[in-house]
């Protein structure tokens, strides 16, 4: 049965159907134990199902089967889940609000046209990142109180794609928190390396790359009130121009760690943007 129940689900969800089930198998320690003649007496004959349906009912066991589905989770659990980030959660729900969401169009490592929508979700509990790919703009409405299953889940971002499933929620999320949270610099610095973040934070200087190198970076600095940072760039839009004294906003950056300096790290499908 252990075996069988790890073939199916990850190991921490394995633990808790298995102790769910195991919960509802009566225990005959707990039985009482009525002490008398060994003499046993003829009881008339019944049949077997009759039997049965009496004997669950005097031990208040409920007999009709009992169906496992997806546990429903709030967003702060999930943060604390140890999961396979390349492994879809089959058997996890969250419910949340959608309190933010921008569309990006980017070119991914191949080559191809891709769209994802940057997103954020909230219960009372806490928020997450979402990074939607190759779904419908209707389907992850902002303001929406939507029902998620079949996700990824790493470094603090969900990833929703065409394989999982989303579901308005008829109730209402109650109590929802209305506001994306905004992390300081000197917050972003103590993430874990390749926590994805978002911010937006104003410019102090930049170096362009070099035209005879393609593969050297823009660096862009940018600062808050109490420290700065480098965001590193690899392959900026055509586009993309830089101003010292305007704002960098950024969604899905990664922090990275490079010749013991903490930095945030573009990647292909990060929404980047001067304003």
């Amino acid at each position: 049965l252990v075996n069988t129940l790890i073939s199916y689900h990850s190991l921490p969800r394995a633990v808790k159907v298995l102790e769910k089930a195991l919960s509802k198998i009566p225990r005959m320690d707990l039985l009482p134990i009525k002490i008398g003649s060994l003499k046993r007496k003829a009881s008339p004959k019944k049949p077997a199902k009759l039997q049965q349906k009496q004997s669950a009912k005097k031990r208040k066991i409920d007999s009709t089967p009992r169906a496992f589905g997806p546990c429903i989770t709030t967003l702060r659990e999930l943060k604390t889940l140890e999961l396979n980030e390349m492994e879809y959660q089959k058997d996890l729900t969250v419910r949340g609000k959608i309190i933010e969401k921008t569309k990006h169009n980017y070119i991914n490592n191949g080559g191809k046209k891709m769209i994802v929508f940057h997103a954020t979700i909230a219960d009372k509990s806490d928020t997450v990142q979402v990074k939607v790919y190759n779904r419908e703009a209707k389907e992850f409405c902002k303001g929406s109180n939507v029902q998620i299953t079949n996700f990824r889940f790493s470094n603090g971002v969900m990833v929703v794609t065409k394989d999982s499933k989303i579901n308005k929620s008829k109730n209402k999320v109650t109590n929802a928190i209305k506001e994306v949270p905004v992390l300081s610099l000197s917050e972003i610095k103590q993430k874990p390396v390749g926590t994805f973040v978002n911010g937006c934070f104003k410019i102090t200087k930049f170096s362009l790359p070099n035209k005879e190198r393609d593969k050297s970076p823009l660096r862009i600095t940018v600062k808050d009130y109490f420290d700065e940072i480098n965001v590193i760039i690899f392959k900026p839009p055509k586009a993309f121009s830089c101003e010292i004294g305007k704002y960098l906003e950024m969604l899905g950056v990664k922090v990275n760690l490079y010749k013991n300096e903490i930095q945030l790290l573009q990647q292909c499908d990060s929404y980047i943007k001067v304003l």
